[in-house]
């Protein structure tokens, strides 16, 4: 187990931080940096919070359209590489054309899911104004 406070924790320091006492001190031609960095420790902090869940759903359905068994995955190093693997085919199949009307349809709604959760991960007000 880990020391508190958590990563996750010391990013809404830093942020807060860098918010509240750094920048109202900062010269405005600064200042847009700043926020810049804010926002940059805003997503760290949702992708800290959310893990590899996204990742994890997209190899999951993936492997499903193509009638795989998704191995047990333990480790984030073992869902990047699933998801790298799984993306590539998939990327490569909708570009050749090999797959049929229902696995096409089917890939883009994985596809649309996927997209949605990196959205919901970078700049969710973008998705809740829509």
């Amino acid at each position: 187990m880990r020391d508190r406070p958590s990563g996750a924790d010391l990013l809404a320091i830093a942020r807060r931080t860098l918010l509240e006492t750094v920048l109202p001190g900062l010269a405005d031609d600064r200042r847009i940096a700043a926020l810049m960095i804010a926002r940059a420790i805003e997503i760290a902090e949702r992708e800290a919070a959310s893990g590899d869940a996204a990742q994890r759903a997209f190899a999951a359905a993936t492997a499903m359209l193509y009638g795989e068994a998704l191995p047990a995955l333990g480790r984030s190093d073992d869902v990047a590489t699933a998801w790298r693997r799984l993306a590539t085919r998939l990327a490569r199949d909708l570009r050749s054309g090999t797959l049929d009307r229902e696995k096409r349809a089917k890939a883009w709604r994985i596809l649309m899911a996927d997209a949605e959760a990196r959205v919901g991960e970078s700049n969710p007000r973008y998705r809740d104004a829509g």
